[in-house]
């Protein structure tokens, strides 16, 4: 825990940590019991904390882990950059919390699988390949 942190900050930090322990209990003891995660990109809602932990405990992937690479926030907000690592993938998660009293009520996560989709023709002439993304 950083000494300025503020409690969403700590929060999600806690969250994050805990995932990579592989400890789900100490997960859920951050997680409001009406919680909720909205993943826009591919329109998927996780209600409630039980199906949230289940979703992430589920999870296929082998040997993932996790590295929080930005997270900052107020009172009662947060976001995390996070990059999960697993034998076949990596992939980055941006994600924006609300928490109340020290629980994080809800979440809306966007994932992404660095290197899988090619800029599209239209904007190709304006950017260049970033070949330091991931940041670890």
């Amino acid at each position: 825990m950083q000494p300025s942190e503020s409690d969403a900050v700590r929060a999600v930090r806690r969250l994050w940590v805990s995932f990579e322990a592989r400890a789900w209990e100490a997960a859920r003891a951050v997680l409001a019991d009406t919680f909720v995660c909205e993943w826009p990109q591919t329109g998927e809602r996780f209600r409630g904390r039980d199906n949230y932990l289940a979703m992430n405990r589920a999870h296929p992937a082998p040997n993932w882990h996790i590295a929080i690479t930005r997270l900052v926030g107020d009172p009662t907000t947060a976001a995390a950059e996070v990059v999960v690592t697993s034998d076949n993938a990596v992939d980055i998660c941006l994600a924006f919390y609300r928490v109340r009293a020290g629980l994080i009520e809800d979440a809306v996560e966007y994932w992404t699988e660095p290197g899988v989709k090619q800029t599209p023709r239209w904007r190709a002439e304006f950017t260049e390949q970033a070949v330091d993304t991931p940041r670890p």
